[in-house]
């Protein structure tokens, strides 16, 4: 993959992201259930982190 698309690619794994995961985590918080809002909190760590690997290629 060349380095516009990874950066395209990246974009759009972080607006995802930031529309779905973090989002699932704050209505787990609004309910309370901590547990929850870990688990999604830990999902976004590993979608970064992921995004910074590709990037990295």
């Amino acid at each position: 993959m060349n380095p516009a698309d990874r950066a395209i690619h990246a974009a759009d794994a972080i607006r995802d992201l930031l529309t779905g995961t973090l989002d699932d985590c704050a209505r787990a918080l609004a309910r309370g259930d901590v547990q929850a809002a870990q688990r999604e909190l830990q999902a976004a760590m590993e979608r970064l982190r992921r995004v910074r690997r590709d990037l990295a290629d």
